[in-house]
């Protein structure tokens, strides 16, 4: 059974008891909140035509494995059983479901996380690329008395840089960054 099934077959399950639920407040007179229930009733149907949108993917390993270590801490006896069957009461399959849904959560969470570090390194190494591609390829010069300088292995790139892209008395900041070694 897929992921989409178990959560379609619960809110089928839900939209059914409201559904009776409905039944007994308009035999018992109370319009008002059988009214609630139709509100409950098509709030379901939508989650129902939006489940049906997903894309079909089966229920994880991981998700299986939780839910049995639920039941097995409501059901110590259970530990050795291969299936876990139907004797499950609301109550277990309610904390079953939340377990299900928080474990989803952090799932959901640690591929967005993983997301974001992805996204912040290329768009480091895209903000560094851009930094870097007008970069005039220098070395330092240190003179005695603590002097230095930049010597550039391109003078002449240099010089056509500024003058394309600065007038004189333009205030500028320089970045330098040490060439790694090969």
């Amino acid at each position: 059974m897929t992921t989409k099934e178990l959560i379609r077959a619960k809110i089928e399950q839900l939209k059914h008891y409201a559904e009776e639920s409905k039944m007994e407040w308009i035999n018992d007179g109370y319009n008002q909140n059988a009214f609630a229930e139709d509100c409950r009733i098509s709030s379901f149907d939508k989650l129902l035509t939006f489940i049906d949108s997903l894309p079909d993917e089966p229920v994880s390993d991981d998700l299986e494995e939780a839910a049995r270590e639920i039941v097995i801490k409501m059901h110590p006896c259970m530990k050795d059983c291969t299936i876990l069957g139907d004797r499950l009461t609301r109550g277990q399959l309610m904390a079953l479901v939340k377990a299900g849904a928080e474990w989803q959560s952090k799932k959901e969470q640690d591929i967005i996380e993983t997301a974001e570090d992805h996204a912040f390194l290329a768009g480091a190494n895209w903000q560094k690329e851009q930094m870097m591609k007008d970069a005039v390829e220098g070395e330092v010069c240190i003179l005695p008395g603590r002097a230095a300088y930049v010597k550039e292995k391109d003078n002449e790139s240099l010089k056509q840089y500024l003058l394309d892209h600065f007038k004189y008395g333009d205030k500028v900041k320089i970045i330098i960054v040490k060439e790694e070694e090969k």
